[in-house]
């Protein structure tokens, strides 16, 4: 399955995705926002067949994203369980939340602004979801933004991720996006 934009596609990982995967936890500028930063290859290596078993075991998972026109991979989104992928300081294990991740060479082109409102169709219309969380680390306002101005999710709560302070936001079904599919 494929989840397509005007300039972009996404599709559940697969073991021949694994570079790009490790290139996007590599990646210092990218690795800084998300939970403890960059990690090692093995931790990588369990994260990503963390990520492969979510998608066989639940049906969806975090998702490669590739620019349309060249094929390129530029950054990963998706759904699942929060603290199944990474551990959180207690059990949210019932909610589902969005994530999303790019690499620096692709911040500020809209891509964001442009995947990210097919995928919460997709988890309201196609998961039948009622609530869609999304977490992110305290000091990333560009993301923060986007979730309350862009997409609509309101402020939950502080949550520590990986012992660090992040912020937890939820999107109700009554908040809902036109259906994409």
């Amino acid at each position: 399955m494929k989840i397509t934009s005007q300039r972009l596609y996404a599709k559940p990982f697969c073991a021949e995705d694994f570079l790009d995967f490790y290139k996007l936890h590599k990646n210092q500028e990218t690795a800084k926002l998300m939970g403890k930063g960059v990690i090692s290859d093995e931790e990588i290596n369990i994260r990503f067949n963390r990520n492969l078993q979510h998608q066989k075991e639940f049906g969806f998972s975090a998702w490669a994203i590739f620019k349309k026109d060249t094929h390129e991979f530029i950054g990963r989104v998706g759904f699942v369980k929060i603290g199944t992928l990474v551990p959180t300081d207690e059990d949210h294990s019932n909610k589902i939340e969005i994530g999303y991740a790019f690499l620096p060479d692709f911040w500020g082109l809209g891509y964001v602004s442009e995947i990210v409102p097919i995928f919460l169709s997709y988890g309201f219309h196609i998961l039948k979801l009622d609530k869609i969380y999304a977490k992110t680390s305290k000091d990333n306002q560009k993301s923060q933004y986007l979730l309350r101005q862009k997409f609509g999710f309101e402020y939950v709560s502080d949550i520590a991720v990986e012992g660090r302070m992040s912020e937890l936001f939820v999107k109700n079904h009554n908040h809902i996006l036109p259906n994409a599919f």
